[in-house]
């Protein structure tokens, strides 16, 4: 079974080079605009600190170590799931579904792998410069256990971020256009990307343990500052084991009211 799943990623994966090699103006485009914005979030976090020396309980190099580990879970999203998500969504719409029904693998692990952004990993370069700008400026200890718990920090992040995409996406088994709740889902998401401590008490609450956006997103960089506690890391899993068996639940719903375009 194990094998049989990595020879499919592994096929996935060289068809998503060649298209990428094919198609190199529009992987170029997406480089730079990913590049463009990272720089245009970098010079927006130095504004912030012209006016004071910290925000909320941040310094400024601390910023910059959530800065660069949020994108990096962005990234990671957009390398593995992203064109999943938007070729399942043209799936649904015109009935086009049955492929990844038939093959005998889990259909929503079928589904969000569809294929990959490999132009997603040349825009993590930028993110892993802020990680280490922010490490050797604010002096903190980095070793093999800091590294490894950043690691599964920055995993589960991206799980979480998945997980909302995809509760999204199996809407459309439902309704035909959303684009105005991508959106939004969008926002909701880049609010992990500042410090929990700086929102109003009520969007604490709800994104960051009850939709724990947030609490993901600041996890990798308070891993490697020190400041995780064992009562954030068990509200983040039960609140990642909560997402993904409503989200699973929901997706076997609406497998039932799949159509085919065939029948």
């Amino acid at each position: 079974m194990l094998k049989r799943l990595a020879d499919l990623l592994l096929l996935r994966a060289k068809i998503s080079l060649q298209q990428m090699l094919i198609y190199r103006l529009a992987s170029i485009m997406i480089v730079t605009f990913g590049v463009l914005f990272v720089l245009a979030e970098y010079l927006a976090i130095n504004v912030y600190y012209d006016f004071g020396n910290s925000i909320g309980d941040w310094s400024q190099s601390e910023f910059f170590i959530l800065f660069g580990s949020f994108n990096c879970m962005i990234y990671l999203y957009s390398f593995f799931f992203e064109i999943g998500h938007d070729d399942f969504a043209y799936k649904v719409k015109y009935g086009e579904l049955d492929y990844d029904l038939i093959r005998p693998v889990d259909s929503m692990f079928l589904c969000s792998f569809s294929r990959f952004d490999f132009p997603s990993l040349f825009n993590l370069i930028l993110p892993v410069l802020f990680i280490y700008r922010g490490i050797e400026q604010s002096q903190v200890a980095f070793g093999f256990f800091s590294a490894a718990g950043f690691v599964l920090a920055v995993i589960l992040g991206t799980f979480v971020i998945y997980l909302l995409n995809h509760l999204l996406t199996t809407l459309f088994f439902w309704l035909t256009d959303f684009s105005n709740s991508i959106q939004l889902l969008n926002s909701v998401i880049n609010l992990g990307s500042k410090p929990l401590s700086i929102y109003p008490w009520i969007l604490q609450v709800i994104f960051g343990f009850c939709i724990p956006i947030i609490l993901a997103g600041n996890l990798p960089a308070e891993v490697l500052l020190g400041k995780v506690t064992l009562q954030k890391l068990g509200i983040l899993s039960i609140g990642v084991l909560i997402l993904f068996t409503f989200t699973r639940i929901l997706w076997l719903q609406g497998l039932k009211r799949y159509a085919s375009a065939s029948s």
